[in-house]
């Protein structure tokens, strides 16, 4: 069954305002998630990392000081969209091919 099959039995709409992507969550290990999103940048993938500012305490020539740091809102975990159309592509080859490839990247397996 592709995705739009599945999409339409089961009666709702997953893309808004007419926009053909699906967001997936991707998991990723050991606090890795901005070395990840910058591979996925250069490889044309769609995905957001959510931020948040998280105040730390530092130490800067003995006088401790309060900094504000930008920090990943949900630890491991980045969103990437993909178009429904390539989904069905690969649902297509995989049933085609036997197996899904699978990346293996110096960050992991996806």
């Amino acid at each position: 069954m592709t995705t739009k099959e599945l999409e339409d039995s089961m009666g709702r709409d997953t893309t808004m305002c007419g926009d053909p992507k699906t967001w997936f969550p991707m998991r990723v290990t050991y606090q890795r998630e901005m070395k990840v999103k910058a591979e996925l940048d250069q490889l044309g993938i769609e995905n957001f990392v959510p931020m948040r500012y998280k105040v730390v305490e530092s130490q800067n020539d003995g006088d401790m000081e309060l900094r504000r740091v930008l920090v990943p809102a949900i630890s491991n975990l980045i969103f990437c969209a993909v178009d429904t159309g390539a989904v069905e592509r690969a649902e297509e080859e995989e049933r085609g091919a036997g197996a899904a490839e699978v990346y293996d990247g110096p960050y992991g397996r996806w």
